[in-house]
């Protein structure tokens, strides 16, 4: 019994040393890389989240610049309300490449009902060939769309235009002297946008 005892007593001595590696040593190195799992996943999640906010300041940086460059052709398109004098000289130079004889009449300053946009009214007469008046008209109509030509664009709206072929009792007039049969005598008004 004696063997019974010491074989036992050593088996209690052994499962005891057992418990005690287990809780002093593996039970805390268990703790320890549990910690550094979530710290590693913590710094992950921080990291990706840093990625991800610096990821969009790029994107809102480059939606800023785009707006930014949209916004200055848009306030391009506005003439000057106190100095328009940019604008009828494009009317000007625009109505002598085409062959045109121009007036232009400023008639008054309007400001749209929900108050965003105030509008510049002109009267222009203009005497010429239909063709070339079709082309001024179109230049003007697209006049928001600068060209190599145009140092920038206009928002211009046409309205009440009136056309009369030039007879011949029209041409012996003063005003129509010189014109030629055929020739057309167009009135309008020009809505253009200010600032």
């Amino acid at each position: 019994m004696n063997q019974n005892k010491k074989i036992i007593s050593f088996s209690i001595i052994l499962n005891l040393s057992a418990l005690v590696v287990i809780f002093l040593i593996i039970y805390p190195l268990y703790n320890e890389i549990r910690i550094e799992s979530e710290n590693l996943i913590s710094e992950k999640t921080i990291t990706y989240q840093a990625i991800e906010k610096n990821k969009s300041l790029k994107n809102a940086e480059r939606q800023y610049d785009n707006y930014e460059k949209n916004s200055e052709k848009f306030e391009s398109l506005f003439i000057s309300s106190e100095t328009p004098i940019n604008f009828i000289e494009f009317l000007e130079n625009t109505a002598q490449n085409f062959n045109l004889s121009m007036k232009i009449t400023p008639q008054s300053f309007e400001k749209q009902k929900n108050g965003l946009w105030t509008f510049m009214n002109l009267d222009v007469n203009l005497i010429g060939s239909f063709s070339n008046l079709s082309k001024f008209i179109e230049k003007l109509e697209y006049s928001c769309f600068p060209d190599a030509n145009q140092e920038k664009g206009y928002l211009v709206e046409i309205n009440n235009l009136r056309l009369k072929s030039l007879s011949e009792e029209d041409i012996q007039t003063k005003r129509f002297e010189t014109s030629k049969t055929g020739d057309v005598d167009a009135h309008f008004s020009i809505k253009v946008t200010t600032k």
